[in-house]
């Protein structure tokens, strides 16, 4: 309906109508009032086109200009070089700037044994890391401090739903700063966010987004031989981890408590504060010396045969430290938890001498490798009675379950002290039993609950 103005008193009226309603005029079409019409009609117009433009416009800023382009965020994403003490390129990860412009944030394995840390931006330039600020073992995060001055990226919190498009950046195999696509194949999965981006080694620690380039989370692992299996970190973790930065909620590493905090295997429950979640290191060159496998071997070996190791060649200290490293996979079994009689003849070697508690791991690990250097009986004889700090049992087992010697080798001297050995450490008669029966003794299982052993 279209609407014109009387032309008596002003009402606006309806352009049908022959008189005002108001004042009863007879109205008279004219010129000013089709002025009147069109005017308003105008206004109606913009009022219209700019709640469109404001609708539109909005979205339209929302979804593609307030975006940043896959450049732009490539330019957060750096790759990450670590260093042990002689300044060896040991292994290389991925990183990105979040929170602040010199904050790098990377998976705890990334930095973890390593005495210094580097970080190459898009434009290959290289910067130095000066501190590890915080670090989460459990979850497998660390935020860094860096030389480095990037735009931090925009973190999205929400729910990440499965069946999303997301797109990896990382340093594959050193490759920097390279860009996979996929999907989220299950957003509740408990290894983490399982994505169908490729990712391999070297992509740990590196940034997951959203369609709209947003950080939603950390990649952190894949298999070789399934490359749609692929996890990555909730940025969930990391923004309690920041949190826990910002209010010093965290437990220092440093010079005078680091010996408490080494481990490997529980991760640092060890250090005093062993309720903190999240710890710090007062020093770089304490991360090496905390999680470096080489350096927590050389720290704590025991029985006296660090003066052995100490003569050993860099290449034969690889090798000790290697072989450690394997043993650190076995699952001990506790000599007082563990049913011996179903498991004994399952372990090998090695797992036997452990979990006898005839060697710890650490000797052991001396010992596979040096005995490789002596071949002959007489030679590996000389070798452990006269420079293994073990006591005889001790050395007669290291001689018969690792060395060349036959059960007929060893003297009965030796064969009692084995014994004497063994049932100090066994307190359950049938397990010291099936220990000695493996080993070559003959037993008698006696009426009282006692055993008699016999040996030549």
């Amino acid at each position: 309906m279209a609407l014109i103005q009387c032309n008596n008193c002003g009402k606006l009226i309806s352009d049908k109508a022959k008189k005002c309603p108001k004042c009863n005029t007879k109205i008279q079409k004219n010129k000013l009032q089709d002025i009147v019409y069109n005017t308003n009609k105008k206004k109606l117009l913009v009022i219209l086109v700019s709640v469109f433009v404001m609708l539109f416009g909005g979205i339209f800023y929302y979804n593609v200009l307030s975006v940043p382009s896959l450049e732009q965020i490539k330019n957060s994403v750096v790759k990450i070089e670590a260093y042990d003490k002689d300044n060896n390129l040991i292994a290389t990860g991925s990183g990105f700037c979040a929170y602040k412009s010199n904050y790098i944030i990377t998976n705890f394995h990334v930095v973890e044994g390593s005495y210094s840390l580097k970080v190459v931006d898009d434009d290959k330039k290289t910067y130095h890391v000066n501190d590890i600020l915080i670090f989460d073992y459990k979850n497998d995060l660390a935020i860094l401090d860096a030389d480095v001055s990037l735009k931090p990226l925009k973190i999205n919190n929400n729910r990440i739903r499965t069946g999303k498009k997301v797109i990896a950046i990382g340093s594959p195999m050193g490759e920097l700063n390279t860009v996979s696509e996929g999907i989220v194949s299950n957003s509740e999965n408990d290894k983490g966010i399982q994505i169908s981006a490729p990712i391999s080694h070297g992509s740990s620690g590196g940034a997951l987004f959203n369609s709209r380039h947003e950080l939603i989370g950390i990649t952190y692992a894949g298999y070789d031989d399934a490359q749609n299996l692929n996890y990555a970190i909730s940025t969930e973790y990391l923004n309690k981890l920041y949190k826990a930065l910002k209010n010093d909620d965290y437990y220092v590493i440093n010079y005078s408590n680091y010996a408490n905090c080494v481990s490997t295997i529980n991760g640092f429950s060890g250090c005093d504060e062993s309720s903190k979640n999240y710890y710090s290191v007062s020093a770089m060159d304490i991360m090496y010396d905390i999680s470096n496998i080489r350096a927590i071997y050389e720290n704590d070996l025991e029985y006296g045969f660090k003066s052995l190791y100490n003569n050993y060649s860099n290449e034969n200290k690889e090798l000790v430290v290697a072989t450690y490293q394997e043993l650190l996979k076995y699952d001990i079994c506790l000599i007082y938890t563990c049913d011996i009689k179903n498991k004994l003849k399952q372990w090998d070697t090695n797992e036997f001498i452990i979990n006898l508690d005839i060697l710890s791991n650490k000797a052991l690990a001396f010992v596979l490798v040096d005995l490789k250097n002596y071949n002959s009986k007489s030679s590996q004889f000389n070798r452990v009675n006269n420079d293994y700090p073990i006591n005889a049992a001790q050395k007669s087992l290291v001689l018969y379950l690792i060395g060349n010697y036959q059960w007929s080798d060893i003297h009965k001297d030796n064969k009692k002290d084995i014994f004497e050995f063994l049932d100090n450490k066994i307190n359950n008669t049938s397990k010291l039993g099936s220990v000695l029966e493996l080993l070559g003794y003959d037993v008698k299982y006696n009426n009282d609950g006692t055993l008699t052993a016999y040996w030549n």
